[in-house]
């Protein structure tokens, strides 16, 4: 069974999707994550505040230019999926060593990728 997972992979995700979600990840995922790295720095440069929790703003913003670099990457790529930006999402956040709220972790996952989907449907209607 394990030797039969990679080829139907293969079949099932083909070149040009590898490509749509390596975009995604260049152009979503990877200024997120730097943006929760500028937090932590942040944060690590006022004293007896190292590893502390995130004030609500800082994590507000962080929501909000989340769904604009999903945005981004929707408006640049013409067959970005949110399925990507979902999953992508859910690595950030998994990938954040910080003690974060519950509902942040859900926002940060499910905000961004709903933002890039209203994003298509505007874009559709209009044009």
């Amino acid at each position: 069974m394990l030797r039969s997972a990679p080829p139907l992979l293969g079949i099932q995700i083909r070149q040009p999707e590898w490509n749509v979600a390596l975009c995604t990840f260049l152009m979503y995922a990877i200024p997120v994550r730097v943006l929760d790295f500028l937090w932590a720095f942040l944060l690590s440069q006022v004293p007896l505040k190292e590893d502390a929790i995130r004030p609500f703003e800082f994590l507000v913003v962080h929501v909000v230019l989340a769904c604009a670099c999903a945005i981004t990457a929707q408006a640049a790529l013409s067959r970005c999926n949110a399925v990507w930006l979902l999953f992508a999402s859910w690595l950030i956040v998994v990938s954040i060593p910080a003690w974060l709220p519950t509902w942040f972790c859900w926002m940060l996952i499910v905000v961004p990728p709903a933002c890039s989907a209203a994003f298509v449907a505007l874009r559709r209607q209009t044009s």
